[in-house]
């Protein structure tokens, strides 16, 4: 498993200790600083780059430290797809993951000792995520607060149910187009071949790439003519209506 690590000052002693026995069980380890104990540095200067690439799937998790954990694992969480904990118990270390899907683990360099500090991480590292669909549900309605843009209506519309709706009709002139979701990851797909990619939904079906967009459109490109003249073309807009599959 690749990991990610990153530290201020307050945290720097403790992300050296973590370090050196991460490397030894066998981890991938990127450090993203600092790099040496500077007492004016800023934990957003390594917390921030350390969420974005946990977010980016560059690392499966991140460790982030400061002296109390709190500015790390606030600033953590300030990146869309971040769900970090501040954790100092056994416990919390492994729930957080299987109900929670916590990718970034928070400690505090001036509250915890390295013996501990080391036990929570691996703890964190072997935890899994459950898949349960309650707990998929809950952390869907999490994230819908991340995407204030175009995709707002939709997920607006997700986390107010009981219950998620599962697909999507879409309609263009004559033409009907019926798209399973997978709200927590983000992704949707339609008979056929196909191919998922991150959010906007996007899928490649036959010689069609669509793109379904959250404000109720979709959008239908021929593939070929996009290879051919290297750019996007739309060739069909239209309103799509949530499927009225609630418990």
């Amino acid at each position: 498993m690749r990991v990610g690590i990153a530290a201020d000052h307050g945290g720097f002693t403790l992300k050296e200790q973590l370090a050196d026995s991460l490397r030894d069980a066998g981890y991938d380890l990127v450090d993203f600083g600092a790099r040496h104990a500077e007492h004016d540095d800023d934990y957003p200067d390594y917390i921030i780059p350390l969420g974005r690439a946990v977010a980016a799937g560059q690392v499966a998790r991140g460790i982030a430290l400061c002296g109390s954990g709190v500015g790390a694992s606030i600033a953590a969480n300030k990146i869309p797809g971040v769900r970090a904990g501040l954790i100092h118990d056994v416990f919390s270390a492994h729930q957080g993951v299987e109900d929670d899907d916590m990718n970034v683990f928070a400690l505090g360099g001036g509250v915890i000792g390295v013996a501990l500090a080391r036990e929570l991480i691996h703890t964190f590292l072997e935890a899994r995520f459950s898949g349960a669909d309650r707990h998929r549900r809950r952390i869907a309605k999490v994230a819908a607060l991340e995407h204030p843009g175009r995709s707002a209506a939709m997920y607006v519309a997700a986390a107010s149910a009981p219950r998620f709706p599962d697909s999507v009709e879409a309609t263009a002139g004559e033409r009907r187009e019926t798209f399973a979701l997978d709200w927590y990851d983000r992704r949707w797909s339609s008979a056929g071949s196909h191919e998922i990619a991150d959010f906007p939904f996007v899928a490649y079906v036959l010689d069609k790439r669509y793109e379904l967009y959250g404000d109720g459109s979709f959008e239908e490109e021929d593939v070929a003519r996009i290879a051919n003249r290297g750019g996007r073309r739309n060739l069909a807009n239209a309103i799509t209506r949530l499927s009225d599959r609630r418990s």
